[in-house]
């Protein structure tokens, strides 16, 4: 774009250096000076090489009102090292409309294609009735390339685009295993279960380039989304009897489980529990496995929110 400097990346970043870039606002958040009255502002900026941490220390209140999260502002400071971590002290700081998307969005356009051929290839292994159906006919619906580019969460696992793909994928596999080991599944029911229980996720969230939830999206949740996406293909297709629909609805109604986890509905069926179940367990696997030392050489992570303690990582 003309009028756009050159790119500085977080990973090229050095104590010292003078800031003069655009940064993707991953989220800010105000404290109270200890020996002082009023605020400052720690916000934590990315682009696609990493993250790093900023802070403005005067005209905190003021300057944040210049930029959200989820937005690209562009950032002028400097380089400090601060208790052996890099940070940037801020001196001005506002939302800008001037950068190159690329600069802060990852799209593996190879892994993206590879993961949605795996999951056609086990779509492809449901047999012949509403379930083949109703999975047939979200793959060729509007939403499945969306769905392919769209991320799973805002922060907690898989929040990148392809994301979704990565997670539905992961949960089919854990239930067609589960399908295989125990009798008395209705694999297909839970193969389509799986595919859709998170589909309301292409509506409840866009990325500007940061992932931010849409209006519909904060209002209504994924969960109502997605009942209303896969209603539409359900009444679209004239697919199933009231029965089966009924049954597809309440297990992408109750994949989270339980109430405190805003899931309207607790899972009834066989099926239903064990879609909750891997839905847990895959995002639960990601998080374990995105943990991070809290310091070079250290045997335990940092806290982690989404885990809820900090992970021992021993020793390799």
């Amino acid at each position: 774009m003309d009028g756009i400097k050159k790119k500085q990346f977080v990973k090229d970043l050095q104590p010292g250096d003078i800031v003069d870039s655009q940064f993707l606002v991953v989220n800010k958040k105000y404290f109270n000076f200890k020996k002082a009255i009023g605020k400052y502002l720690v916000v934590t900026l990315a682009d696609k090489t990493g993250e790093i941490q900023a802070k403005i220390w005067d005209e905190a209140e003021v300057k944040g009102k210049r930029f959200r999260s989820g937005r690209v502002v562009h950032v002028i400071g400097e380089v400090v090292l601060f208790n052996d971590l890099l940070e940037i002290h801020i001196t001005d700081i506002a939302e800008t409309e001037d950068y190159n998307r690329d600069d802060f969005v990852v799209v593996d356009e190879g892994r993206i294609s590879a993961m949605a051929a795996e999951l056609r290839k086990i779509v492809a292994l449901i047999r012949p009735g509403p379930c083949r159906q109703l999975a047939d006919a979200f793959l060729e619906s509007e939403w499945f390339n969306l769905f392919c580019y769209s991320p799973a969460a805002q922060s907690i696992h898989h929040n990148y685009p392809g994301g979704l793909l990565e997670h539905s994928l992961g949960v089919m596999k854990i239930c067609r295993a589960m399908g295989e080991q125990r009798e008395g599944i209705n694999t297909d029911l839970l193969l389509t279960g799986a595919l859709l229980h998170d589909v309301g996720k292409v509506r409840e969230m866009a990325m500007s380039p940061g992932i931010e939830y849409t209006d519909e999206g904060r209002l209504l949740g994924h969960i109502v989304l997605g009942i209303e996406i896969t209603s539409d293909l359900l009444r679209q297709n004239g697919i199933g009897d009231q029965e089966f629909r009924t049954r597809i609805l309440h297990m992408i109604a109750s994949h989270h489980g339980e109430y405190e986890w805003q899931s309207p509905k607790r899972p009834k069926f066989l099926e239903a529990r064990v879609l909750h179940l891997a839905d847990m367990m895959d995002a639960d696997i990601y998080k374990y496995q995105t943990v991070e030392a809290d310091e070079d050489g250290s045997r335990w992570s940092a806290y982690r929110p989404g885990i809820g303690y900090r992970v021992y990582l021993g020793t390799d």
